[in-house]
């Protein structure tokens, strides 16, 4: 059903990043061409005294900017409580296509904040699966479903990474 097959091994997680919106540093891209080689590419290194092989995990790719992340003024002050919109005033929108996942990322671009909740599992899998994202802003309420959109998730990530 996926069109990247699921990694239920123990390998070493490797992210599927081919860009880094918002980047302090770009993003390198390793000289493998596919997952499999670059998993390789890192197990090739093994000790010197014959030991077991040692694995050398990934940098997150937005480490930099994780480290260097400075919360403006506005970010940390206080700020007078808004009151959340009923139910039935706010708009629910079930994200389950290509499309409509454009029109969401578009929109959060727009705003200065918005929540995030997500749902996982990880029933027979060693990485867990993230199956529900859901997402809120003052106007409206977004349920996505990750597993059917799960090859176009990172049309998300200009916006999740902008501070």
């Amino acid at each position: 059903r996926f069109k990247t097959p699921v990694d239920n091994s123990r390998k070493p997680f490797v992210h599927r990043l081919r860009s880094k919106p918002n980047a302090v540093e770009p993003l390198p891209l390793p000289s493998a061409t596919s997952t499999d080689q670059l998993i390789k590419m890192i197990r090739s290194s093994a000790t010197t005294d014959g030991g077991p092989r040692l694995y050398e995990f990934q940098d997150h790719p937005y480490k930099t900017e994780i480290e260097r992340f400075a919360p403006s003024q506005e970010m940390i002050s206080a700020c007078e409580p808004q009151m959340y919109k009923s139910m039935e005033e706010t708009e629910l929108v079930w994200v389950t296509s290509e499309d409509v996942l454009m029109n969401l990322s578009k929109e959060l671009l727009e705003q200065k904040a918005f929540a995030v909740d997500l749902e996982n599992h990880s029933y027979r899998s060693f990485q867990g699966f993230t199956c529900l994202m859901q997402i809120s802003t003052r106007e409206k309420d977004y349920l996505i479903d990750t597993l059917e959109l799960r090859e176009h998730m990172h049309v998300l990530n200009e916006s999740f990474t902008d501070p």
